[in-house]
């Protein structure tokens, strides 16, 4: 699955067709020296850390380190994304790359990309990123980045020394701030229906969907004989579909009216919406309903429940 392009990078999900990449990535003497040794040897041992270190990641917190290629190409060069350890108090940014392609500024440049993701796509306030007091090179990206020294600690669990960095996006005095219940809630639904939005051939935001979500979030159509009831994996899944095919083109959805109503630590959103996009080639348009429901937790409201019928069409 597709996250984001930049002017010559795409990142995009890790997949089982990447373990030897990261095979050869683990074992690269740069890694070993800078980040630590993982004790992965075989391809076996690559396929079972890419599913259990990179690819649960996506479906619990929708985001994490993703595989970067040359744009145009399928082939992994290095790795970069947006993860949030246990042992940091906001996520933060990471990066490597095959020694082949360092000296060319990949790293800035996909790196730059993430923390822009981070900020305006999964709402991230503080993005930090770490590294040793020795790598320099790393260091130096960082600031580039616009990231600035914070502390010198040891993590939690390590026994070695780590520089601790920070990024905060300039602040917006224009921009709303969503105080109330009601006004974080319409921000979330905001944000899902920008989900699916892959007009002038942008990247739609659909991978991040599950930091929007509780994990047992379901999704559920009606008005076509039973209901169908997808879980997040299987909904996800569809419409990744529909956009890696190149199915669903130049495709928007967005709300025309709703209300809110909040109920302690639960609240729905009960909406109209409209759509257009080419399926297949053929104009699809249409109008219909959503009803979101929402759970209040420690992160913030997530969605729990979405519920939708499409308006009869002729």
């Amino acid at each position: 699955m597709r996250v984001l392009n930049t002017e010559r990078l795409e990142l995009r999900w890790f997949s089982s067709d990447d373990a030897a990449f990261v095979l050869q990535l683990l074992n690269e003497p740069s890694w070993l020296q800078h980040i630590g040794d993982r004790q992965v040897r075989t391809l076996d041992q690559a396929q079972d850390w890419l599913q259990t270190r990179l690819v649960s990641g996506y479906w619990r917190q929708g985001m994490g380190f993703w595989a970067v290629c040359l744009r145009g190409q399928h082939e992994a060069i290095g790795l970069c994304g947006l993860i949030h350890r246990d042992t940091l108090p906001d996520g933060d940014v990471g990066y490597a790359f095959l020694p082949a392609f360092w000296g060319r500024g990949y790293a800035q440049e996909a790196a730059c990309a993430c923390l822009a993701y981070g900020h305006r796509v999964l709402g991230l306030q503080r993005i930090l990123a770490i590294t040793g007091p020795d790598n320099q090179t790393s260091q130096n990206v960082l600031r580039r980045l616009g990231m600035q020294l914070e502390q010198r600690c040891t993590l939690p669990g390590e026994t070695r020394e780590t520089l601790v960095f920070a990024w905060q996006p300039e602040p917006n005095p224009t921009a709303p701030q969503p105080a109330s219940d009601e006004a974080q809630i319409q921000a979330l639904t905001d944000r899902f229906f920008k989900l699916f939005d892959n007009r002038a051939g942008a990247v739609p935001y659909l991978p991040s969907l599950p930091a929007l979500c509780l994990p047992e979030v379901r999704f559920v159509q009606t008005g076509k004989g039973e209901p169908q009831q997808l879980d997040l994996m299987a909904f996800m899944q569809a419409r990744a579909a529909l956009f890696s095919e190149g199915r669903l083109q130049d495709f928007a959805e967005w709300e025309l009216e709703g209300r809110t109503q909040v109920f302690g630590h639960m609240a729905q959103r009960w909406l109209r919406y409209a759509k257009v996009g080419q399926l297949d080639d053929t104009t699809c348009a249409g109008q219909g309903c959503k009803s979101l429901q929402f759970v209040r937790t420690a992160q913030g409201w997530r969605i729990s429940t979405v519920l939708w019928e499409d308006e009869p069409t002729d």
